[in-house]
């Protein structure tokens, strides 16, 4: 295993800021800083009551309708969408691909995708009911590409999916919710072609260790994962964007 420090060219904060949201998300795209700003209020008073930290981590994972599930979306999506167009963008992703992404949320990653290819075939797996319901309805100006196939089942297991057929999977801040990780890596392994690629975007720095659902919390317990399981080239880089805050580690895994 690897670890590169990757300082490649990435979108700038007025590029990034000019991405909407997807008119099917409940909310619109605030400012990246105004959002960080925000988590970190969230994150302080969530500490304050036990009860709300364990809550909202939850509605992390899988936001639901209420107030909270409301804010978890909010934050996740505006906190995220830098992270979520450079990883697409650091995929390089072709006509031929057939991509899996694991929790795409508001759907930023798709349009993301979607501008810049239409793969082959795009899966992806949405455990929220609401963010599910959300993705069938594509942006407007995206309604001729937009087909994603969308799988509410948990990324344990694809039954729908035949195994060697994904070249490249995606997931940015979901690793942390996939518990034992190891049973997770093994499907996404099965599934995958060879030589094809997963890539975890991570922001340790911003994830609680104060147990479920925030599960693989370290760069170090998610490596010990992939060497549990095997089969994988494993490779890190810490990727530098315009803003320090929205720095993230990319952990690559091609199949060997």
């Amino acid at each position: 295993m690897s670890h590169l420090h990757d300082h490649a060219q990435t979108p700038t904060s007025a590029e990034l800021e000019s991405i909407p949201v997807p008119p099917l998300a409940p909310y619109r795209f605030i400012k990246p800083s105004v959002s960080y700003v925000l988590l970190i209020l969230a994150l302080w008073c969530s500490l304050l009551v036990p009860s709300l930290k364990s809550s909202l981590a939850t509605n992390m994972r899988a936001p639901t309708g209420g107030p909270l599930g409301f804010l978890a979306s909010f934050l996740m999506t505006n906190i995220n969408t830098p992270t979520i167009i450079d990883v697409v963008a650091r995929m390089n992703p072709t006509s031929t691909d057939h991509w899996l992404e694991l929790g795409p949320g508001a759907g930023i990653g798709l349009q993301a995708l979607y501008k810049i290819t239409t793969p082959a075939s795009v899966t992806v797996v949405e455990v929220s009911e609401r963010f599910a319901e959300d993705l069938k309805t594509a942006p407007t100006d995206l309604s001729a590409v937009w087909n994603p196939t969308i799988l509410t089942d948990d990324a344990r297991q694809l039954p729908t999916i035949a195994t060697g057929t994904i070249t490249k999977i995606m997931a940015v801040n979901v690793v942390y919710f996939l518990d034992p990780l190891p049973e997770y890596l093994t499907e996404l392994k099965r599934v995958l072609a060879p030589n094809g690629q997963v890539l975890f975007a991570c922001k340790f720095h911003l994830v609680s260790t104060n147990g479920p659902p925030f599960v693989n919390v370290s760069l170090e317990s998610v490596l010990k994962a992939f060497e549990s399981v095997g089969g994988f080239e494993v490779r890190v880089e810490e990727v530098a964007m315009e803003e320090r805050k929205f720095d993230y580690t990319a952990i690559t895994a091609t199949k060997i």
